[in-house]
């Protein structure tokens, strides 16, 4: 579903139909909102190992700054 948006925002771009490209990525937005939230939610509750808590923390970084942009 996040492929297809993605992929449909660049041909709409790319046909100069910005209001339906702009729609597309507030879907690719909202989706990836949703995932770092309930990421974090689920992290919360899991006793994860350290290292594998300090890769998560570092993915969900980077997420939140593709999120932010």
């Amino acid at each position: 579903m996040g492929r297809k948006a993605f992929v449909q925002s660049a041909r709409y771009a790319h046909a100069k139909q910005f209001n339906r490209a702009k729609t597309q990525t507030k879907k690719l937005r909202v989706m990836l909102g949703r995932v770092i939230r309930d990421t974090q939610r689920k992290s919360e509750q899991l006793q994860l190992p350290a290292k594998a808590q300090a890769r998560l923390t570092k993915l969900l970084e980077i997420a939140q700054r593709i999120h932010s942009q």
